[in-house]
């Protein structure tokens, strides 16, 4: 086994690489049209509490 094929990785970089090769990489973006959507139904909510 070659040990000069290996090298030094930093941690930042680990978590970097781990994220990017992960599924969760759609998600980030995501979250505001989800948090958007969420605080609408919550006003829409109330509203409709406020007149029942």
């Amino acid at each position: 086994m070659n040990m000069t094929q290996y090298r030094s990785v930093g941690l930042a970089e680990k978590i970097s690489n781990n994220f990017i090769e992960s599924k969760s990489v759609p998600l980030v973006p995501l979250t505001l049209p989800i948090i958007v959507v969420a605080v609408y139904f919550h006003w829409l909510s109330m509203k409709m509490f406020k007149h029942a």
